[in-house]
């Protein structure tokens, strides 16, 4: 077995695929619920998803700001996130709330839906108390709320590198950072498991995105292993059973490396590579999940299915939209900005650039020169 990808997974970027699927695992949690299928005992699949979500950005993007100046690097940020995020908060105000409940007249009430969320922090999640129906009465969009955090490790990663202690930090010091962050994480809920949602969340989320950060510093994306990445992936799994309160936590670093050498050898359809629509994905799933819940709720395994497919193709469909209408323009804004600043230094141990650290995927008929793009989820989900 090789240490690197092949040649041809080399000039795909197969991770877009891995978070195209982590963002449809979280569609797929969200749905089963409204449906009224419960969940397996002792699972979450949707928030295994989110954090895979982070520890892949917390890869990327912290390559990212290793190379960028800081405040590019910020920008850029804000740029991946913002601007799809808006779009979505009008769309699914002023359009999906209204049509939803054939009521007009939400139209306004959409609107400070939009206003209210507007900074990325979730402070209202109903339009005027709908939606009524389904597994979540009151949340158009329960998905939401990982964003601020992702953002918030943004901040926390871009202001480690600007004390240079951390700018290309060997592994073992982001392993330092990554252990602080679990600890205060593993105490949180020792001592004080009442805390604000907001803070528990950052804090449940912040050292899954410092996982990454350490495979990040320890090896570049094409010496990660495959045989490596499935022990990871083994070990990982057998962490989080027998800790699951914070063994995702406790086996960050594994599971980023684990989804990474997996992620990089996927057979990755040339769309996929070169359109990124899993953030999009992530941000429409559950607005369209309560319409659908609002249109019916299926009965029986068949319906189930049909319906779960419907709305993952209206999902698919407006993630395309957000791609080449809002994402790709914000982007390509963000490589024009930097072009006419300064060339971007090359990554660090070679490594080959994707999406989060500013770089289209490279490809046999696609120039990869110094320009600039960022990616979330996100995962995140940079993405989450």
């Amino acid at each position: 077995m090789t240490s690197s990808p092949p040649k041809a997974l080399e000039r795909l970027n197969g991770l877009n695929l891995m978070r195209l699927v982590l963002a449809s695992a979280v569609l797929l949690a969200h749905a089963l619920l409204v449906a009224g299928v419960p969940a397996l005992p002792h699972t979450d699949l949707g928030y295994w998803a989110v954090a895979g979500f982070f520890c892949i950005s917390g890869y990327l993007v912290t390559r990212s700001a290793d190379r960028l100046p800081t405040a590019t690097y910020l920008r850029h940020r804000a740029m991946r996130l913002l601007p799809a995020y808006w779009v979505c908060l009008v769309v699914t105000g002023v359009v999906i709330a209204p049509a939803a409940t054939s009521r007009l007249d939400l139209v306004d009430d959409g609107l400070v839906y939009v206003v209210a969320n507007a900074g990325l922090l979730v402070t209202q999640s109903s339009v005027n108390g709908t939606p009524n129906v389904g597994h979540y009465p009151g949340e158009w969009n329960a998905s939401l709320w990982t964003l601020s955090h992702e953002f918030a490790c943004y901040l926390v990663v871009g202001a480690l590198v600007l004390t240079r202690a951390f700018r290309h930090a060997s592994w073992a010091r982001w392993g330092l950072a990554w252990l602080v962050a679990t600890a205060a994480h593993v105490a949180l809920l020792r001592l004080a498991p009442d805390a604000p949602f907001l803070v528990r969340g950052f804090v449940r989320l912040l050292p899954l995105f410092l996982g990454g950060a350490v495979v990040q510093a320890f090896r570049p994306l094409d010496q990660l292993r495959l045989r490596t990445g499935i022990t990871c992936l083994a070990l990982g799994a057998t962490v989080v059973l027998v800790q699951p309160a914070y063994g995702l936590q406790l086996c960050a670093p594994l599971l980023a490396y684990a989804l990474l050498a997996i992620g990089l050898r996927l057979p990755c359809p040339r769309v996929i590579a070169r359109e990124d629509v899993s953030y999009g994905t992530y941000l429409y799933a559950f607005p369209v999940t309560q319409l659908m819940a609002y249109l019916c709720l299926p009965r029986g395994v068949w319906a189930v299915s049909a319906w779960v497919l419907t709305i993952f193709a209206i999902t698919l469909g407006l993630a395309a939209l957000s791609w080449f209408l809002v994402e790709k323009k914000a982007l390509r804004w963000a490589r024009r900005s930097l072009a006419a600043g300064h060339a971007v230094p090359a990554a660090p141990h070679g490594a080959r650039r994707t999406h989060e650290d500013g770089q289209r995927p490279a490809a046999p008929d696609v120039h990869t020169g110094a320009g600039s793009r960022s990616a979330g989820p996100s995962a995140r989900i940079d993405g989450a």
